[in-house]
């Protein structure tokens, strides 16, 4: 960025009371995708609508483009900044105190499904009797760097809980919507588009400057999830939230299965997830392929009286674990469904040991002693799940014997999510390895009609959002954008039909670990 444009926004911001931080930026560089456009030259940090639009109305006039990152989880590249960018942090939009702190303490105002506020004695009726709860259809208006963790602590004196839990809990809310997060498996309440129902967003007009606008219409929010910052930076979401239904209305099931053959296993894992499905409805639904690697003889877990059994592993078995949890009059058959497949083990646990599986299933992308797991085999959405023993089998073709890996992913009402990462040793050459083993995964199993499988857009497409889209929904992206960012200013390098980004883990070059 030349000099002097930059100068001018370091004097702006600093006369406006707006954080920025100009040192130490690599960190800046890469988000989880290990993907890196560059180090950007300038970091600002949002705490503030007002802020948010001073900071628009600066670059718009200027065409100085923008990257916007919340915690900078994305997998898939959408929070990376160039040398000509500026790179905007909205995890704190609404939550934070001038100085970075997070301050919020008091509960988000409860609205309808019109967005209309919930009367304060109709809100100690539901304290009082939660029961009322159960059929009651409810939204929480919270700001956009609210975390779905601190949502729920809120939401606790209510007997409410957000609809859709992602798997990181500490993830911005604005930032699930942008990617259209779907959480641990949400076969009931579906993905963000499916919950929120009101967003205000700061974008851009023309002549070049700031615009809030808010949006109301469902159809429209629907389409603007997984939009990954493309549009504009959101403020402020109405997000659905449900009855927390209490620990001993839950069961909570481990159902587990081994075989040495991997396709084998998964034909018959995912014909017990087929029907359980179509039977029971679940809260949690998430699966997850565990080895040797993922519980050591220390660890705590192999010891746990009631969990260390399912992490027991005969040497040449492949095993699968499937976690589900839900309200247990609407999962009455799933132990006669597991009954039904000779293979399939059905052991009911505890609603907190459950708890610490979901906690194992989130480490299983990256558990193992000096290995990272590398994203870029993602969110392979599978809509046949009688098919997940053909993907699998696929997955350990081409990576058996190169690197260490897992499959894990979620159940949803219409199919499966698998992801799958490679584990590499903290060294150049095999993260390059890993990453040549995604990308031949990618181009195997979604280049052929017969595992039935298509790159899903609910955790978001980020990098290469306008690579892998299809034409129908570039061009409703393209319309969106010239309605909320004609100035262009956001995110723009999202719409590249053939991204460009560097590979940060080449800056590893002759660092060593331990295997």
């Amino acid at each position: 960025m030349d000099p002097q444009i930059l100068a001018e926004i370091k004097d702006y911001l600093s006369k406006n009371e707006i954080r920025f931080q100009e040192e130490l930026l690599e960190e800046y560089s890469t988000d989880a995708s290990f993907l890196t456009r560059g180090v950007p030259p300038l970091a600002i940090f949002l705490a503030t609508e007002e802020q948010a639009v001073r900071v628009v109305d600066f670059l718009a006039p200027r065409s100085i483009p923008a990257a916007i990152r919340a915690m900078g989880s994305s997998t898939a590249g959408s929070a990376l900044a160039d040398e000509e960018s500026v790179l905007l942090l909205v995890e704190g939009l609404g939550v934070c105190d001038p100085w970075g702190n997070r301050t919020i303490f008091v509960p988000p105002v409860l609205t309808t499904a019109d967005g209309i506020p919930i009367p304060p004695a109709q809100l100690d009726g539901y304290r009082r009797n939660p029961n009322l709860l159960r059929e009651a259809e409810i939204y929480a208006r919270v700001p956009a760097g609210l975390s779905t963790d601190e949502l729920t602590r809120l939401l606790r004196p209510y007997h409410l809980q957000p609809a859709v839990v992602p798997s990181s809990g500490w993830s911005a809310i604005a930032a699930n919507f942008s990617t259209n997060a779907g959480g641990n498996g949400s076969p009931t309440y579906g993905t963000f588009k499916d919950i929120v129902t009101r967003i205000r967003i700061v974008g851009t007009d023309i002549p070049p400057r700031a615009k809030v606008v808010t949006v109301r219409d469902r159809q429209k929010i629907s389409s603007m999830a997984g939009h990954q910052g493309l549009l504009g930076i959101i403020t402020e979401l109405d997000v659905r939230v449900v009855f927390r239904v209490p620990d001993e209305e839950l069961l909570s099931a481990v159902i587990t299965c081994e075989s040495k053959d991997i396709s084998l296993l998964g034909a018959e894992v995912g014909a017990f997830m087929d029907e359980a499905q179509k039977n029971c409805q679940m809260i949690n639904a998430e699966f997850m392929v565990i080895d040797s690697l993922i519980a050591e003889s220390s660890d705590p877990l192999s010891s746990d009286p009631e969990l260390g059994q399912f992490f027991s592993l005969d040497p040449d078995h492949w095993k699968m674990l499937v976690l589900y949890q839900g309200q247990r009059s609407l999962m009455q058959r799933l132990p006669q469904i597991a009954a039904s497949y000779p293979g399939i083990q059905y052991r009911e646990i505890s609603a907190s040991g459950l708890k610490k599986m979901l906690e194992v299933r989130k480490a299983a992308a990256g558990k193992a002693t000096g290995r990272v797991g590398i994203p870029g085999f993602e969110d392979i959405f599978v809509r046949d799940p009688k098919k997940l023993g053909k993907v699998l089998a696929k997955i350990f073709e081409i990576s058996m014997g190169d690197l260490p890996g897992r499959p894990y992913g979620h159940q949803y009402v219409n199919g499966l999510v698998i992801h799958y990462r490679p584990l590499a040793a903290l060294d150049a050459s095999e993260i390059e390895r890993a990453w040549a083993l995604t990308r031949r995964l990618n181009q195997e199993v979604l280049g052929s009609s017969e595992y039935a499988a298509e790159k899903r857009v609910e955790h978001g497409l980020g990098l290469e959002l306008f690579a892998l889209s299809p034409p129908e929904r570039i061009e409703e992206l393209v319309r969106l954008k010239k309605e909320f960012d004609p100035a262009m200013i956001f995110s723009t390098f999202l719409m590249d039909p053939q991204p460009k980004a560097d590979f940060v883990g080449r800056q590893l070059q002759g660092l060593q670990t331990g295997r």
